[in-house]
């Protein structure tokens, strides 16, 4: 008889080596999908164009609204403390560690 641990540990790694057995298929179906990548290549340079260079404009007008609210919600706070003049650089950190990566 086998233990309801035993079974249980057994399910586990038959799902991690199922997840996995998946993983390497898809990399495989994309190794061969490879192939075909110079058949498309206009098509892929234009995508990465517009999703790259073609967003600045909407980032920049997102990142700018988006540090004004900040700016509006710390402010308050940072001026009972005689802290303005820290403003800018909170607000640089905040983006480059929370929000730069979503970017």
């Amino acid at each position: 008889m086998i233990t309801p641990a035993l079974a249980a540990t057994g399910r586990r790694i038959m799902d991690a080596a199922e997840g996995a057995g998946s993983a390497v298929i898809l990399a495989g179906r994309a190794m061969m999908s490879m192939r075909q990548m110079h058949r498309s290549l206009a098509q892929l340079k234009q995508q990465i164009d517009m999703a790259g260079f073609g967003s600045l404009l909407v980032l920049a007008l997102i990142s700018g609204l988006t540090g004004m609210i900040m700016v509006m919600q710390m402010g308050p706070t940072l001026a009972n403390y005689n802290a303005l003049n820290t403003i800018g650089g909170i607000i640089g950190v905040t983006f480059f560690r929370e929000l730069g990566p979503i970017w």
